[in-house]
């Protein structure tokens, strides 16, 4: 289970409101789960993996790939 965390921030030009949100999803994603959590190899050396970003494609690509 991995928890995606989302800020989301909304400026109405009008109104002059400016918020920032921020939601939890928790998502069982088990290759990503995988590929982050690989590693370990030892005292003197690291083996690192994090996520820096995620897309959102369009339905055509999904379905390419799936």
């Amino acid at each position: 289970m991995l928890r995606f965390i989302l800020q989301r921030k909304v400026f109405d030009r009008y109104s002059e409101a400016d918020e920032t949100v921020f939601e939890t999803l928790d998502i069982d994603v088990p290759a990503l789960q995988s590929a982050l959590t690989r590693g370990g190899l030892g005292e003197m050396s690291h083996d690192i993996t994090k996520l820096v970003g995620v897309e959102v494609l369009p339905a055509a690509e999904q379905k390419k790939e799936g």
